[in-house]
């Protein structure tokens, strides 16, 4: 599914970082959508102590006000920044 997808088919979207504290940085991202409203800082809460790993993802989170930037890569269906830095690393 594409980013323009996302956006026009779920009203609420919560974007996690690799590295948080620099947003602008070409990184792995994790997108979590749905139909209804998504609060990091409730999921955390109501999260057991077991689920370590979840609650880590959770504290990668990028506020909106954050993630909206210019110059920056649009994900789309035809554009994957993956298997863009693979073929510039293979290339090199």
């Amino acid at each position: 599914m594409s980013y323009y997808h996302l956006i026009r088919v779920f009203q609420k979207k919560l974007v996690f970082a690799t590295n948080p504290q620099k947003p602008t940085q070409i990184q792995s991202i994790i997108i979590m959508a749905a139909g209804f409203e998504l609060r990091p800082d409730a999921i955390l809460a109501a999260l057991p102590p077991e689920k370590q790993s979840l609650r880590k993802l959770l504290q990668t989170y990028i506020p909106p006000e954050t993630c909206r930037g210019q110059g920056g890569y649009v994900l789309t269906d035809r554009f994957n920044p993956v298997e863009y830095l693979i073929a510039r690393t293979i290339q090199k």
